[in-house]
């Protein structure tokens, strides 16, 4: 994947601080900092104790005990850059210099890839995938050529196909580093074949004299301080000025129990505003985020209103199946049903809503203006003062106010949000199921439905029900690894048909014919229950229905039965294939409602409700045939349209 350009790179360095800084100077030293050069898009974080730990870990299984420290000192400031990969990889920023990627595949599991700069950094410790090269082999190498078994004189004899290797002089200079094609013993006693394909070969750059110097995340604060300064200021600016322009209607916060909302309440808060909390408990919540929510409202003594999913999830799992990708239905039934009744309710003239939304995380958000209209919740105005900062700006701001986060982010978590979503990487899915009280029960349900649709162990070991329709990598890891999804003698519906499942209207394909007097007749592929669908035909227009023969009508504009056709009359074509378009959808919403209550949200009539079915029905009195309902629908529109924050 290509590097995406979301924003600015911010970061720079203080070479005399040996801190990370955010200005042209130090606000500690007032030296000039340099600019650290890092992949785009620049979404850069703190490294945590937990993140560290577990990279020097993995550096001293692959180079050498000891050389975990080496490469990673105790008690120095490191920066972490998510860069695009097929799952996570992370550059790994110490000293202001990137010394490696730290990188997790489906097929390898956790790697760490060294830079020169870091191999450089290792070669007192390294005792591990070291290769030397006979002299005569490097002016060749140093030309880009790629390291051949006859030149290399001696090789760790531990040294498996794949594994990341420092190519090195017989005198023990730094000549590159690279991915060995074949063991330890074949690199040096092989007379033929390319032994290891070089990544990078080494450059006469040298690391800082002060990569050593401890640091604290409080000294990185003050090392940024007029910049921390600066950003506040415009950031109490732009929520007053939104505040002004949308005076008639009340402010609140977003609250989702991350760093960024939570930014975003304190910057609400310096602008001598105290608002009211929305929280939106998917269900799917970690306890932790729940806990930190309630936490935050109690300190900060502000109003808490929560808008519940409750057991949405898990009611609708057995009908549309493990979300994906992309196939995230459980968005418009978790988060945004919810949060559309529950701002209608609260707040029936609308609400200004301040929301933790940035740039750096999605080409989606970076689009996005500051101030935009919800499509999917009518009435809400959404405005992010932090739209322009990264998650080092987010988390300098909150070390700086010493404000009380989410603990999970100290456990290795970059983002918190919906345990199950499919969105996250493997890796932190993998995270996720060791610390959340109903991984459990997710995985048997995965392992159950894996069962039923016929799909093996590998598709379940794999993480590919993250997919319904799998991006070119996964299916290169299919073929590469032989993989097989399905069981053999196994008749039931094939991926691709499972998939094709998934992306249509659950009614099926409608098959209309015109006549010449400008009637079209559709047909369905199944029955549906009219005496229902004909309550919503309401939407549409004043409807009767007849019971005895199951036929509804609305004029001689359409008539329906119940066995599955539809016919629709009008004077131009354009208009009767609005029609038909408009009924086929009313059925299909009422054949298929999830009950999330978004097209509740948007009738001013309160004309809509839920039975006692959990489904949505009318009162066809009050129904003024607006048609402001049939916006989105997580029934007829459930690909992934980009941003679901509340």
């Amino acid at each position: 994947m290509g590097s995406v350009i979301l924003g600015k790179l911010v970061l720079r360095w203080c070479n005399s601080c040996n801190l990370p800084a955010l200005g042209k100077s130090c606000s500690i030293c007032d030296s000039h900092t340099d600019m650290v050069k890092h992949t785009p898009p620049g979404d850069i974080r703190p490294a945590f104790p937990h993140d560290l730990q577990r990279m020097r870990n993995q550096i001293d299984t692959q180079f050498g005990e000891g050389c975990g420290v080496r490469l990673i000192p105790l008690d120095v400031v490191v920066i972490l850059n998510d860069i695009p990969d097929q799952d996570r990889m992370d550059e790994v920023i110490v000293g202001g210099t990137v010394i490696g990627n730290y990188r997790y595949t489906i097929e390898q599991g956790y790697r760490f890839l060294l830079k020169p700069e870091g191999a450089l950094r290792l070669l007192p410790t390294l005792t591990r995938s070291w290769a030397k090269c006979d002299d005569e082999a490097i002016p060749f190498i140093k030309k880009g050529r790629s390291v051949l078994s006859p030149g290399i004189s001696d090789a760790d004899p531990l040294i498996a196909p794949g594994d990341e290797v420092v190519v090195i002089s017989e005198s023990g200079e730094l000549i590159g580093v690279g991915t060995s094609k074949m063991t330890g013993s074949d690199l040096k006693d092989l007379e033929y074949g390319l032994g290891i394909r070089l990544r990078q070969k080494w450059k006469n750059v040298q690391l800082p004299a002060t990569y050593d110097l401890a640091g604290t995340w409080e000294d990185a604060v003050s090392a940024s301080l007029l910049k921390l300064q600066n950003l506040e200021s415009q950031a109490i600016g732009f929520i007053r000025k939104v505040i002004r322009q949308y005076s008639d209607i009340p402010a609140m916060v977003s609250l989702s129990g991350g760093k960024d909302s939570l930014v975003v309440l304190l910057l609400v808060l310096e602008a001598e505003i105290k608002p009211t909390l929305l929280f939106l408990n998917t269900g799917l919540e970690f306890p932790e985020t729940i806990e930190n929510v309630h936490r935050t409202a109690a300190e900060y003594d502000l109003p808490l209103v929560i808008a519940d999913a409750g057991t949405a999830f898990w009611d609708h799992l057995p009908k549309f199946g493990p979300p994906a990708k992309d196939f995230r239905w459980c968005c418009k039934v978790c988060k945004l049903g919810p949060t559309a009744r529950t701002i209608a309710e609260t707040y029936p003239e609308g609400v200004l809503s301040f929301i933790g939304q940035r740039a750096y995380e999605s080409s989606q958000r970076a689009k996005k203006s500051r101030v935009w209209v919800n499509p999917w919740v009518p009435g809400q105005i959404g405005a992010s003062p932090i739209q322009n900062w990264t998650a080092l700006h987010i988390w300098l701001y909150l070390f700086w106010k010493k404000a009380d986060h989410n603990k999970l982010y100290e456990l290795g978590f970059s983002r918190i949000g919906c345990w199950v979503c499919p969105a996250s990487d493997q890796s932190e899915y993998l995270d996720i199921l060791n610390v959340h009280p109903d991984g459990e029960r997710w995985e048997d349900f995965l392992a159950e439905y894996a069962r039923e649709k016929g799909f093996t162990d590998d598709w379940l070991d794999h993480g590919l029900w993250r997919w319904k329709r799998p991006p070119a990598f996964v299916k290169d890891l299919i073929d590469q690894k032989g993989l097989n999804l399905r069981r053999v003698n196994d008749d039931s519906e094939s991926p691709e048909e499972l998939v094709a499942e998934k992306f249509t209207f659950y009614m099926g394909d409608i098959r209309p014919s015109c006549t010449d007097d400008l009637t079209t007749e559709g047909v369905f592929n199944r029955s549906f229950d009219l005496e229902r669908s004909s309550r919503l035909l309401a939407i549409f227009g004043l409807t009767v229905y007849d019971e005895e023969t199951n036929v509804a009508s609305i004029g001689r504009t359409l008539t329906a039965t119940g066995e599955g056709s539809l016919t629709v009359n009008a004077p131009t074509k354009k208009e009767i294939e609005n029609h038909l378009t408009t009924a086929l959808e009313i059925i299909i919403r009422s054949e298929e409602c999830v009950g999330c209550g978004i097209c509740i949200g948007r009738c001013d009539q309160e004309a809509l409700f839920l039975n006692n079915d959990g489904k949505v029905d009318i009162f066809p009195k009050l129904c003024v045939h607006c048609r402001k309902c049939l916006g989105k629908c997580p029934v007829t529109d459930f690909r992934d349209d980009g941003d679901f924050d509340n």
